[in-house]
């Protein structure tokens, strides 16, 4: 079966999977992982905050907003922090089939941010819970690798790349499509029709959404109150958040929190 992501159906030309883990994981600026292999594991790494810098032999990749990183199992690797700013990434393993993993490029660009999200939404069901959930699993796992090949021939425009690195680091601030332009260094008309053209949103929709999707990640991983979340992710108020939450998912913050998420 073909599975249906978001409304529409993803044609898939890789077996069914299922995710062995889905986790979050944040770094200080001095991490270094020593050499190291994954001997049945294979993982795709989406940087969401600072700069990843994979040592594979000779060779090093450069990771960060915008990009991924795929791991097959048995390959040796060491992983270090670049720059000033802490790392934040996403990572998802499985197991099963590897022929065509091995046969794609360790670096790919997640151009619309579809990776990170992707990534995301498989967080909130990881582990399932019944069928149905280990089947959305598996199919929004598909849809990642789906992505990470579509990524292969599309970098990501650094002009645009600055601005979604400004967003993610800034969603407690207010943030104006001006705001967005100057970081871009371009007039706001040019940056809105690039901005659309790259993402398939307007540059405020993009705001809306990574607020969205913070607020997610705190009511999940953290016992902040909704005042303290507004706070950090650039809402007014919790009333503010409650309202933009109901509108974008149909469920309250406090209902998703304690689990509705699920259903």
């Amino acid at each position: 079966m073909c599975p249906r992501i978001a409304g529409r159906a993803i044609l898939l030309r890789v077996s069914v999977r299922t995710p062995k883990y889905v986790f979050q994981l944040n770094f200080p600026n001095t991490w270094r992982q020593a050499a190291w292999a994954h001997p049945d594991i294979q993982q795709i790494v989406v940087p969401v905050e600072g700069s990843l810098e994979v040592i594979l032999g000779n060779e090093r990749l450069k990771a960060e907003l915008g990009s991924a990183i795929l791991f097959p199992r048995n390959m040796v690797y060491e992983e270090r922090t670049l720059g000033a700013a802490p790392l934040t990434l996403l990572y998802v393993g499985w197991e099963g089939p590897d022929d065509e993993v091995l046969s794609l490029p360790r670096k790919s660009f997640d151009k619309q941010g579809r990776m990170a999200f992707l990534l995301r939404w498989m967080r909130e069901l990881h582990p399932a819970r019944n069928a149905e959930q280990t089947e959305l699993l598996e199919g929004l796992l598909g849809a990642l690798l789906h992505e990470y090949r579509t990524g292969l021939n599309s970098p990501v425009d650094e002009r645009l790349l600055r601005v979604r690195r400004m967003v993610s680091e800034n969603l407690d601030k207010p943030l104006g499509v001006s705001d967005l332009a100057k970081v871009a260094g371009i007039s706001r008309s040019r940056f809105c029709r690039a901005f659309r053209s790259d993402t398939g949103q307007s540059p405020m929709e993009y705001v809306r959404q990574e607020r969205l999707l913070a607020t997610k990640t705190l009511l999940v991983t953290t016992p902040l109150n909704l005042a303290e979340i507004a706070a950090q992710v650039g809402f007014r108020n919790e009333f503010e958040l409650s309202r933009s939450f109901r509108k974008a998912t149909g469920q309250s913050p406090t209902q998703f929190r304690s689990g509705g998420r699920e259903q």
